[in-house]
C-alpha cells in the first residue's frame, strides 16, 4: 500500500503542525519494516512436500512438460528399422516441437500420477508394471521407467529420486500392427493436461504416409506408403505397378465371389523385421510388409490377398464362434473327447497354450486344402493352428471348385500317409459336414448384419456323381488368372 501526501505550495516548514510530522514520521518507519519483511520472506523459498511416489521434487509453478510430463519415449521406423529415442524432462521443458526423419510407430509418456496424454485426440492407455517395476510393451520391448528418469535427473540436487519406492505412472499409445505408423498425417498434436493446470501441446513432426495413384485400383480399395516412396517402388522394381495390380486383382476375387465388399485400405509398411502380411480384428485393412510386397512373385501377391480378404470375412461373420465349427475343429486336430484342448477350443475357441501337434492324429484335411498343396507353385497356409485359419483357407478352395476336384482325384502320396482312397473319403466327409455348418453360419450371421453375404457352396452339397469324379479331364489342372 502506498500513501500519498499532497501539501500545499503556500505552506512552508514553520506551518506544519506538530501532529502532522509526527504522523508522516511513524507512516515512513511503517513503509521501512514493510519493505524489509518482503525482502526477508524473499530469500526463503517455500520448499515441496517430500514425495512418497519416488518421483523426482516437484517445482512449484511452471510448464506441465518437466513438471508433470517426465519423459517421452518414441519408437520410430526409419530405413526400414525400429528406433528408441527418449526425450527427458529438461529436453522437454523447453520445446513445444520435436522432428523425427522417419515415421513414428509408438509413443509411451512417464508422469505423475493424475498426468492425461492425448495422441491427435486419442487418449494414451496407462500401463501397468509387474512387481519389479519393468513395463511389458509387447513387441515394442520392455521399459524400465524408474531407471529413464532417475540417470537424468541426478545431477539435479533439488530432484533426488527416492530408493524403495513405487514407480510412477507409464501411458502408451501404439497401433494395432506392429511397426504400423500411429498417425498418417505429418504432424502429431500431444495435447497434455494434468490438475488444474491449463493443457498444453506438443507438436511431433515425422514422415507422413503417402497415397499412390494406381490405375485400376478404383473401386477395389486405396494403397498407402509408409516409410517408403513409391517412386522408390516403381525405379527400383519394373514391376512395381503389377504388384499393385495383382492385390487388387485378389480383393476383388473374394469380394466377387462372396458378393460383398471388405477391403478398404491396403497398407505398404517398409519394416525390414517382418515378411508377411496382416490384418487385424474388426479393421478391414490389410498390411503387407515390404519384404513380401517387393520379394514375393506377382502370382504369389495375388494369393496373398485373397487370403487376407478371406480374414477379414471370417472376422466379419464371426464364424470361429460357432460351436459346431469348433467341435469339426477338435475333432480333426484328434483331440480326446474329455482332454483339456477340445474343452479349451470348444468352450473359448482357443488351442491350449504350448499344445505340441501331433500330425500322426491330424486329420489329412488341414494338408489337402493348404494353400501350398492346393495352389500349385504357392506357398502359405497353416489351417492346423487355429479357427481363424482353417475357415481362411476352406473358405479359399471354395472360391474354385475346379481346382478342388483336381486335387481331390489326385491326391499326392508325399502328404497322404493313409492312401488316396482313404483320405479322398475322409476329405469328402469332413468337406459335407463343414459345408453344412458354415452353410448355416453364413445364414445366420447375414441376418444378424442385415446383410447378404453369399455362400459359394452349392454345387458341393450335391451328390458326388462319377461325372463329377472325372471333372478333372475338362479343366486346365491350373489356377485361373
Amino acid at each position: 500500500m502506498l500513501i500519498f501526501l499532497r501539501t500545499s505550495p503556500q505552506m512552508d516548514d514553520q506551518s506544519v503542525p506538530a501532529g502532522v510530522s509526527t504522523w508522516i514520521l511513524l507512516s515512513a518507519l511503517f513503509l521501512i519494516f514493510f519493505f524489509i519483511s518482503a525482502a526477508a520472506n524473499a530469500q526463503a523459498p517455500v520448499r515441496p512436500a517430500p514425495n512418497s511416489l519416488g518421483l523426482p521434487a516437484e517445482e512449484p509453478g511452471g510448464s506441465i512438460f518437466g513438471k508433470d510430463l517426465l519423459g517421452l519415449q518414441i519408437y520410430q521406423v526409419r530405413d526400414g528399422k525400429m528406433e528408441q529415442q527418449w526425450f527427458d524432462a529438461d529436453h522437454l521443458k523447453d520445446r513445444r516441437s520435436l522432428s523425427l526423419s522417419g515415421y513414428i510407430s509408438g509413443i509411451v509418456a512417464v508422469g505423475r500420477p493424475g498426468l492425461s496424454v492425448q495422441v491427435n485426440g486419442r487418449p494414451m492407455s496407462e500401463m501397468r508394471p509387474d512387481k519389479n517395476g519393468k513395463v511389458s510393451l509387447g513387441y515394442y520391448g520392455v521399459l524400465e521407467p524408474d531407471r529413464r528418469i532417475q540417470s537424468p535427473m541426478a545431477a539435479n540436487t533439488q530432484a533426488k529420486y527416492p530408493s524403495g519406492n513405487s514407480v510412477p505412472r507409464v501411458y502408451g499409445l501404439f497401433p494395432p500392427v506392429p511397426a504400423d505408423t500411429i498417425s498418417e498425417g505429418s504432424r502429431i498434436t500431444l495435447r497434455v493436461s494434468s490438475g488444474q493446470s491449463p493443457p498444453e501441446k506438443l507438436y511431433i513432426f515425422h514422415s507422413r504416409s503417402v497415397a499412390p495413384d494406381m490405375p485400376g485400383s478404383e473401386g477395389v480399395c486405396d494403397f498407402r506408403l509408409t516409410g517408403i516412396g513409391k517412386n522408390t517402388i516403381r525405379h527400383a522394381y519394373p514391376d512395381g505397378e503389377a504388384r499393385f495390380r495383382a492385390i487388387c486383382k485378389g480383393i476383388a476375387a473374394v469380394e466377387t465371389a462372396f458378393q460383398t465388399d471388405l477391403v478398404r485400405t491396403v497398407h505398404v509398411l517398409a519394416y525390414d523385421d517382418f515378411r508377411n502380411a496382416v490384418t487385424f480384428p474388426n479393421h478391414r485393412d490389410v498390411w503387407f510388409y515390404a519384404n513380401t510386397f517387393l520379394q514375393e512373385s506377382v502370382a504369389e501377391l495375388e494369393v496373398i490377398a485373397e487370403h487376407e480378404s478371406l480374414h477379414i470375412l471370417v472376422d466379419r461373420l464371426e464364424l470361429t464362434a460357432d460351436r459346431d465349427l469348433r467341435k469339426l475343429f477338435a475333432d480333426l486336430k484328434g483331440f480326446d473327447a474329455i482332454s483339456a484342448e477340445r474343452f479349451q477350443l470348444v468352450s473359448r475357441g482357443r488351442m491350449v497354450s504350448g499344445a505340441d501337434r501331433n500330425p500322426e492324429r491330424e486329420s489329412v484335411f488341414f494338408e489337402f486344402i493348404k494353400e501350398s498343396n492346393f495352389f500349385p507353385g504357392m506357398k502359405g497356409g497353416h489351417p492346423e493352428d487355429n479357427l481363424d485359419e482353417f475357415c481362411v483357407s476352406f473358405l479359399h478352395t471354395l472360391m474354385y471348385p475346379d481346382l478342388l476336384e483336381i486335387h481331390l482325384n489326385h491326391m499326392s502320396d508325399s502328404w497322404s500317409e493313409i492312401g488316396p482312397d482313404t483320405a479322398r473319403q475322409e476329405i469328402l466327409q469332413t468337406c459335407t459336414r463343414l459345408l453344412k455348418i458354415l452353410q448355416s453360419a453364413f445364414a445366420e450371421q447375414s441376418v444378424s448384419m442385415n446383410s447378404d453375404v453369399y455362400f459359394p457352396a452349392g454345387r458341393f452339397l450335391q451328390p458326388h456323381t462319377p461325372d463329377r469324379q472325372n471333372a478333372h479331364a475338362r479343366v486346365s489342372g491350373s489356377r485361373p488368372n
